[in-house]
């Protein structure tokens, strides 16, 4: 093999020529002369390099307390960040470049002196936790929310009290005579004298059997299917209504709430009916007829009525007529038609009586002139 020339032997040897300073005498150790030239190479590799080696080292440091913070969770370690370390670099740079006359005498300590150890991590205590007392758990009282109370319904009834009182004048000057029936007999009722003094009116009363607090109930009263009337009622009160006086069979409905505008628990006493009948006036006045007679006073020949009478009326109310050969006459004070001429002569006396319900009764009679 062929030597190869000028081989490195030395750290020098790696270096640029324009680097290599000349390092400062090494002072000579005869007992071991054979390490000289290592020990020179190290101290100016330190001289040249002191920076990044520093660095490196911080470096190395940094990563040791963080490893055995991470490894010991116990132990609160010191909190590292890139902020602290890049401050401690530039501060130890600076003392670096501050120190270079003494260099020599710090490699010198750098060498020879040993790391302080790390400090040993302050373990905080934690407090070993004290068993605290269970509280007694008392159960809660579970409070059911009250149902809200539905509202009772109205329940409208015709109360036990129903009537139908007729009133009328009988002719007799004493005023109205008055007269009460039960709704349940269907009274039947005489004509009476005066028409325009006679009533019939059914009196009632609405009750709710459950009291809900007096609302108003529509009441309608028909007559043989029409309408008398429609009012509203409050409960409790006694109601009268007029009916109708016509000749013949009435057949009356009471009806309550009868669209239902109250709710109600049962509608099927809603209804009260019931029956009366007005009889009718059929008979007609009844009367006499009397002469010829002789007129002694006036002379002349007399003709008149007597024995009046009606079913209902008085005398007075009657339509009575007199006429003598269809010719209308007036009776005299005395109520007679008195006749002049010649003796023998024949007429015919006729009389229409009628009552007000337009009953008629009438008669003629033929007579001569006495």
């Amino acid at each position: 093999m062929e030597e190869i020339e000028n081989e490195p032997t030395t750290i020098q040897d790696f270096l640029p020529a324009e680097s290599i300073e000349s390092p400062e005498p090494f002072p000579q150790t005869p007992a071991d002369s054979s390490t000289k030239p290592f020990f020179q190479n190290i101290a100016a590799f330190l001289r040249r390099y002191r920076l990044p080696v520093l660095i490196g080292c911080a470096l190395l440091l940094t990563s040791g307390v963080v490893g055995y913070a991470v490894w010991k969770p116990n132990i609160t370690p010191k909190t590292t960040t890139t902020e602290n370390l890049l401050g401690d670099l530039v501060s130890d740079s600076s003392k670096t470049e501050n120190t270079d006359a003494t260099q020599s005498a710090e490699d010198q300590q750098e060498k020879t002196a040993s790391p302080e150890p790390l400090g040993s991590p302050t373990v905080s205590k934690t407090p070993s936790p004290k068993a605290t007392p269970k509280a007694q758990v008392t159960p809660s009282t579970i409070v059911l929310p009250k149902p809200t109370p539905t509202a009772t319904p109205a329940d409208y009834v015709f109360g036990s009290d129903r009537k139908i009182i007729r009133s009328y004048d009988d002719g007799s000057g004493r005023g109205a005579v008055t007269t009460t029936h039960d709704v349940s007999s269907s009274p039947s009722f005489d004509p009476v004298i005066d028409l325009w003094n006679d009533s019939i009116k059914v009196c009632t009363k609405i009750q709710d059997n459950n009291d809900t607090g007096g609302i108003l109930a529509v009441l309608i009263v028909e007559d043989n299917g029409y309408q008398v009337s429609a009012t509203d009622e409050h409960p409790g009160e006694t109601i009268c209504k007029n009916l109708f006086i016509s000749t013949g069979q009435h057949t009356i409905t009471l009806k309550i709430n009868p669209n239902r505008t109250h709710t109600e628990s049962n509608y099927g006493n809603n209804t009260l009916q019931f029956n009366y009948t007005m009889k009718g006036d059929t008979q007609a006045p009844t009367y006499e007829i009397f002469g010829p007679v002789k007129d002694e006073t006036h002379g002349g020949t007399c003709m008149f009525v007597q024995h009046i009478t009606d079913n209902l009326i008085r005398v007075d109310q009657l339509s009575v007529e007199h006429f003598i050969d269809d010719q209308v006459k007036i009776p005299d004070a005395n109520g007679r038609i008195c006749v002049l001429g010649t003796a023998g002569e024949s007429h015919t006396y006729r009389v229409r009586a009628k009552d007000k319900a337009g009953n008629l009764n009438e008669q003629s009679k033929p007579f001569s002139l006495l």
